[in-house]
Parts: C-alpha cells; structure tokens; sequence
C-alpha cells in the first residue's frame, strides 16, 4: 500500500474512533499535533498540545501507535495532513520557495515538503474553521474558495465575502497561491481576476493543470482567460499531468525573464526556451514536448533566411460572405460575370486544378471582395483552413472564398515555381509545426514570421525546374491508369530530391535532417 492510501485510511480510521467514543476533536487536529511533537522532538503535554486535551490525544496515540512509527510520521507535511482524506494529491517536490512568504491553498489536492512549510505562512481555503487551533502558530485559515466567490473594490481595496454578514475578511497579498484545474476544474474568467489582485506584484500561480492543457484547442478560452493576467514561467511535464508556475503579468518582470523553464519529468530534461522565439502567451496551443535539438533547427533555419515571408509576399484572403446569403455557384460558365471558383479542400501542391465550379463575385453577396487583379494573376494559393502549409501555383485567374488564401511576390526576384516547393517543403512543414504547434489556420500573422530564404536565381531555377517536373507527372495521374503506380513512384523520388536541395540550401547535417524527418512522422 502506498502512503497515500495508507494515510486516507488511518485518517479515515481514526475520525471513526473518535465518532465511536465521542472525542471532542477530529483527525486532522490530531495528526497535526501528532506530526508536530515528532518533528520538534516533545512529548504530549498541555503545553505542547493544541486544539485537544492530553487524554483524548493519548487515547488516539495508543490506539494507533502500531501504525504511527516515526519513519512515517516524519515522512508527512501539513499541507498532506490537511488534504486528508483527499485519495489522489499532487506533491510539488521542485518548489523554490523563498523564506517568509506567505502560501495560499485554494484545493485540498496540492502538497509541498515540510522543509519548505516551516519557513513560511500558510492559508488554507478549505478548512471551513477560521478558529481552529493547531500547534503550528504559521497555520490561518482563509475563508476564499469557489463556491464563495468574492469581490474586490478598487479604491479600498477590501475584500467582500458574499456569505453571512458577521464575517468579513482583512485585505492580504500572497507570494504563491496553489490551485488545481484538472480535479476541480478551471476557474471562470472572474476568479482567475481575483487571484492575479490576491497575489503580490511579483507572485505566481501555482497551477496543476491537464496533460494536455497547453497543446489542445479545445482549452483556448481557460488560456486566453489565464493569459490575460498571468505569464508562464515554468512547465513542468508529468504522465498524467502539468505543474505550472505562473507569474502575475508584470511588463517590467516579464522582460527580465526572457525564457520559459520546460522541465520533463517523463524523458528527465530540462530545456529553457527564449520566449521572444516562441512567443509563448501568443500561442494559444503550446506544444510542452519540445526539445533543445529542435529549438536549434528552428535558430539555424531563422539564421539562414536573410528574409521573413511577411517582406517577400503580399497575403490575401478570399471573399467573405454576407451573413445567410448564397453565392451563385454553377458547374457551367454562363456569361463573363461567372468566374472559375476552387474550394479549399481542392488545393494540392504541384498540381493544377481543374475548373470543376464557376461562382458570380456579386457585391450584394460579399461583403468583402478583393480587387479582380489579386485572383486572376499568376498566384500561389494555400489551404487558410489548414495545420500545415498547403499550397499551389495557379495560373488559372482562379477566385476563392475566405477558406482559401493567396501570396504574390513582392518583387520580381521570386520565382513562383520555387516559392511552391520552398512553402511545400519538409523544412518549411517542420518549422510551421514547431513554431506554431496545433493551429487550425494559416493565419496571415504566422505566415508573415516564416523565414524566406531568397537565394539566386540559379539556384531558384534548377528548383523551379524540379517543382515543374514534378507538377507535369501528376498530371498524367489518372484513376484508372495501370501506369500510374509507376508515376506515383516518380513523383515520390523527385519530391525526395526537393527536399534534399532545400536541406542542402539551409545547410542542415545528416543529425538535423533525422530530427526534422522523425518530428513529422510523429
């Protein structure tokens, strides 16, 4: 048996002794005290105990000595003693905690080492007993949890507990506040304000959070709310959960501390991470499993760029619809007002899609049309709706809805065939995923951050060459045709032979291209 389920049944045990003998006192009074006399070296005296009366305490002791040797006594905290009977905690082992500050526990889940419990002062939102007497004279309860929601006023700034009118709670600022969302669940958009005004200019959040809490869009909106206030300072990493350090939304702190400590308790690495490189509070969809051989591959690829996407094309999305209206969409050109419509989901690298649809750009329909010149130039188009960069040239004078978008150069250095295998490529795929992990959309601001490598023309010719080759093979491609198993073979080898001259381009090693090869396996 481990020691939690050891303690949850010795509590449990003990709290039905005394029910049965009608004690006046109650587990968590007795296991403090029992904890406080092992760790000071005391006997149980009236001037050593508090909260119980000598006998009552005595009567407990012997009843459960057997199970209360000092390896195991020595072994709790106050924290785990008042989480009792909680079954599942999560004990925060790593904590820097400075001497004398003030510690506030919003859920009854988190547990610290008593080495660092004894330096400081300690609140605890869950006790439900502001009078209750313990041995340890740096234990307060704080009458603040979820279920009492508060508020507080900006000019006195007092607290004001929405409970009965008799109690009333003194303004106080934390260092650290402990909160659990993955047991409890996240705070709405107002607690998580009052905790951020809780703590002092520099303190921090400690937050247990899902495992996947950082990566997954589905929690968009709990991060956007906690960014809003807090900044992360440190992840660490477990099986079935994460330990966050955030700290309050300081301008001035925030940019003395330029990385993000990512500590991995699964591989057993640390990595910081420069938050100027990843931007971290600007992504929405964190990805924690990051490692130090990629962050490298991502600084070589920057270094190497002497340009971002941003100053080399112009990006544009396609038309946007009028709240319920229709566009009028045919198979058939019935006059010049119809014009040659893809979708989204029709756009693939190195090929040239065919017109399967006409759509009318009437202005009654769109509320937002970009001028005809932007759709029917020579263009590349990319799948907006998209976790990677998809993307094609076109030629066709093709127009498109606002799930597609579209990149013209800025000048006439870029060739456009090479700009289609350069987007396509493994390097540019890799960098996207690393840089921006999760997204759902080819957002123009994501797009304008990746590095363009504008090489010369030579180079971009014998490149061009190979995307043309490459686009001239898949259109030969049919459904039916028993050869076409032998062009797919083709097509597969030149597109091995692209990526080869980009990693060649960004001068990448044999080691480099493993990782960026393994990472997109994943």
């Amino acid at each position: 048996m481990d020691k939690r389920k050891k303690a949850v049944k010795l509590f449990n045990d003990i709290e039905n002794f005394i029910f049965e003998n009608n004690l006046d006192t109650n587990p968590h009074i007795f296991l403090l005290n029992r904890f406080y006399l092992t760790t000071s070296s005391k006997r149980a005296s009236s001037l050593s105990l508090a909260g119980i009366d000598r006998n009552s305490f005595s009567f407990i002791n012997k009843k459960f000595e057997d199970r209360l040797k000092r390896d195991f006594v020595l072994s709790l905290s106050i924290s785990f003693i008042l989480s009792l009977p909680s079954p599942k905690v999560y004990e925060i082992e790593s904590a820097k905690v400075p001497p004398r500050s003030s510690l506030l526990f919003l859920t009854d889940t988190v547990v610290i080492p008593y080495d660092i419990e004894k330096k400081n002062q300690l609140h605890f939102s869950y006790l439900g007993k502001p009078d209750m007497e313990t041995p340890f004279p740096n234990i307060e309860s704080y009458p603040i949890t979820r279920n009492k929601p508060f508020s507080i006023s900006l000019q006195s700034t007092l607290f004001d507990i929405i409970q009965d009118d008799r109690n009333t709670l003194k303004p106080f600022s934390f260092d650290i506040i402990f909160d659990d969302s993955l047991n409890y669940g996240f705070a709405d958009n107002n607690f998580i304000e009052n905790i951020s005004k809780l703590l002092k200019p520099n303190g921090e959040l400690y937050l247990i959070a899902k495992k996947n809490f950082l990566s997954s869009p589905l929690t968009k909106q709990n991060k956007k709310a906690l960014y809003r206030y807090f900044t992360a300072s440190e992840i660490n990493r477990y099986r079935k959960h994460l330990f966050l350090k955030m700290a309050k939304k300081n301008e001035a702190l925030y940019l003395q501390s330029e990385n993000i400590v990512i500590k991995d308790h699964i591989e057993d690495r640390t990595l910081k991470v420069n938050k100027k490189n990843l931007r971290f509070n600007n992504l929405l969809t964190f990805d924690e499993t990051i490692k130090h051989e990629q962050i490298l591959i991502l600084r070589k690829i920057e270094e190497r760029a002497d340009s971002t996407s941003g100053e080399c094309f112009k990006f544009f999305i396609g038309m946007f619809k009028n709240g319920g209206a229709t566009p009028q969409i045919e198979a058939l050109r019935k006059s010049k007002r119809f014009k040659p419509f893809i979708r989204s989901k029709e756009i693939v690298p190195y090929s040239s899609t065919p017109i399967k649809n006409w759509i009318v750009p009437d202005k009654d329909v769109f509320f937002q049309i970009p001028p005809a010149e932007n759709f029917e130039r020579e263009k590349l188009l990319l799948r907006y709706h998209s976790v990677k960069p998809v993307v094609a040239f076109d030629n066709s004078g093709l127009y498109f809805l606002n799930d597609v978008a579209s990149i013209t150069p800025r000048t006439d250095d870029i060739d456009l065939f090479f700009a289609e295998g350069y987007f396509n490529s493994k390097i540019i795929e890799y960098y996207y995923r690393i840089k921006f992990p999760h997204h759902n959309k080819f957002l123009k601001k994501n797009f304008s951050i990746i590095p363009f490598y504008i090489c010369s023309r030579n180079i971009q010719k014998i490149i061009s060459g190979s995307v043309s080759e490459i686009r001239e093979l898949n259109s030969h491609l049919t459904l039916k045709d028993p050869a076409d198993s032998k062009i797919r073979e083709m097509v597969k080898t030149k597109m091995h032979q692209l990526d080869k001259f980009f990693f060649q381009l960004f001068k990448l090693s044999p080691e480099e291209i493993k990782i960026i090869e393994t990472t997109l396996e994943n």
